[in-house]
């Protein structure tokens, strides 16, 4: 199962959005500031106007008091002249106390402004929408289980291979709630990364699949529209990406020179089903990245099923193809046989073929214990015949007599060791009980009578 992470950034952009752009709390930090800044305004045009209201006052009283010297001489009243300089006096220490609060004013202004324009630049940093910042991915050798509760001993419900992602959902001490494709539960802390470390460590398990957007999209074998053209795609076809070109590349002198000759063309180099590396334009094909998702205990179990019956069939088609080809080499012997002696009589003498015993240093599953005899082909062991009751000639090394029922004929299984193959049975042989051919009765009577554990091979 595969996820794509244009969709999800694409949800992590909207997030944002309604989180810092159109959030209350900078809604209402918004409206505080004009308010101040309209405050702030007002005062400063009404200090502005009383300064100049009083300076025109001065002026006007000083011309007055000048025309008065000039027509009366000394006859302008001295008060009236200490009352003008104590206004002047008034009147500058109120433009220097305006000008103080306004500097003040200005001086919080800007603080305010820089503080809230460090805050975003920092929100905007730190807040940088990525895929990982609320999932995670496994960091394992083969596979994490899910469970569905944070413990150990509680219910499978998943697996996440290496490298699959899950959406994090909370932590509860060592565990970690996640949600990956139809699977919930909780898994290890300690066997999954985020954040950065995710992002880094997700290059190596991400594939690349690209769509195409129009139909009759060339696949060319080399990025040139004069190259050869290896396949043509319809609207909608997918196919596999290995590399997409990364913005701000130098381009060599010759990709330069085959650029301008291809009017600036991005290629797309991609792999085609039978593994024909390829490239296409750009602006034809729309490339996503996929990620594992988790695999549920059903699904596991499903598949596990499947391999099982497949493995069945294959050792059922194995065991057919074994009883055909002895059937076969013992019509072959019968049919010698008829020829050199010119009579069906028994070889009360016979001895039985040898080959090399077929050993191995491992096995299959242990089908039980079984007691284990030898026999021969001579007339006390075997009646003296010259093959098996499955038609096949009797090899030391190789054939063992065995209740077909439960081993029927054809069956491997390996017995200290050594491979053997069920083609023989008797009337003495049933349940665990196995019989070993050997070529004369002298080694039948030396390996007697023996319990082992006998495996399938």
């Amino acid at each position: 199962m595969r996820h794509s992470r244009k969709a999800v950034m694409k949800e992590r952009y909207t997030l944002y959005l309604r989180k810092h752009i159109f959030n209350g709390k900078y809604f209402v930090r918004n409206v505080q500031i004009g308010v101040g800044l309209v405050l702030v305004f007002a005062l400063l045009v009404g200090i502005t106007a009383m300064c100049f209201a009083t300076k025109n006052t001065s002026v006007s009283a000083k011309k007055d008091v000048d025309v008065k010297s000039a027509l009366f001489g000394e006859c302008v009243s001295e008060t009236k002249i200490a009352e003008q300089e104590k206004v002047d006096d008034t009147s500058e220490e109120m433009t220097t106390q305006a000008e103080s609060v306004l500097a003040q004013v200005t001086e919080a202004a800007t603080t305010e402004e820089q503080i809230q324009e460090k805050q975003s630049i920092s929100e905007e940093v730190i807040e940088e929408p990525s895929l990982f910042d609320d999932r995670c991915i496994a960091n394992v050798e083969e596979s994490l289980n899910v469970r569905m509760e944070p413990d150990a001993e509680s219910e499978f419900v998943g697996q996440m291979n290496t490298g699959a992602i899950a959406m994090v959902l909370g932590e509860e001490g060592e565990w970690t709630k996640i949600k990956s494709g139809d699977v919930y539960g909780y898994v290890l802390s300690a066997y999954i990364l985020t954040g950065e470390a995710a992002e880094t460590f997700s290059a190596d398990y991400v594939t690349l699949e690209g769509t195409v957007l129009e139909d009759g999209v060339n696949i060319r074998d080399d990025k040139s529209t004069e190259a050869e053209i290896l396949q043509v795609l319809d609207k909608g076809d997918t196919i596999s990406v290995v590399e997409i070109p990364e913005e701000g590349n130098e381009m060599t002198e010759v990709e330069s020179e085959e650029a301008k000759a291809d009017d600036t063309i991005t290629w797309v180099t991609v792999c085609m089903e039978d593994g024909t590396i390829g490239y296409v334009s750009a602006d034809y094909i729309d490339v996503d990245e996929l990620y594992e998702l988790a695999v549920s205990a059903e699904e596991l179990q499903r598949i596990a099923q499947e391999e099982e019956a497949a493995r069945i069939a294959a050792e059922e088609a194995q065991r057919q193809q074994a009883m055909a080809q002895a059937q076969e080499t013992a019509t072959e012997s019968s049919t010698n046989a008829s020829s050199s002696n010119g009579s069906n009589e028994n070889h009360q003498e016979y001895h039985g073929a040898t080959t090399k015993p077929q050993t191995t240093t491992t096995s299959g599953e242990c089908i039980g214990t079984f007691t284990i005899t030898a026999y021969c082909g001579c007339s006390k062991c075997s009646s003296g015949n010259n093959r098996t009751a499955s038609g096949t000639v009797p090899t030391e090394g190789r054939t063992i007599a065995a209740d077909t029922s439960v081993l029927p004929y054809g069956t491997k299984v390996v017995i200290d060791g050594v491979v053997y193959t069920v083609e023989d049975c008797g009337s003495g042989i049933c349940g665990n009980h196995i019989d070993i051919f050997f070529a004369t009765h002298e080694q039948a009577l030396a390996y007697g009578r023996r319990t082992v554990k006998v495996y399938m091979y």
